[in-house]
């Protein structure tokens, strides 16, 4: 996926989680867990897919 295509998925999803805030409390949660990643993605700062396993990546397990 292109980076432009990238962003502008990122700011499709912001906008619907923008609108399900006010009806559902998931989706504040879920707004305040993906808000770096939309971000970077909106400022065109991913170039790559990314890949998480858990059994190699040491972040994810600090985080689990």
């Amino acid at each position: 996926m292109d980076i432009y295509a990238l962003r502008q998925k990122s700011i499709a999803l912001r906008v619907i989680i923008d609108r399900l805030k006010s009806h559902d409390p998931a989706a504040m949660k879920l707004s305040v867990e993906l808000t770096l990643l939309l971000n970077a993605a909106k400022q065109q700062r991913i170039r790559t897919p990314m890949e998480c396993k858990r059994s190699m990546n040491p972040t994810f397990k600090a985080l689990t």
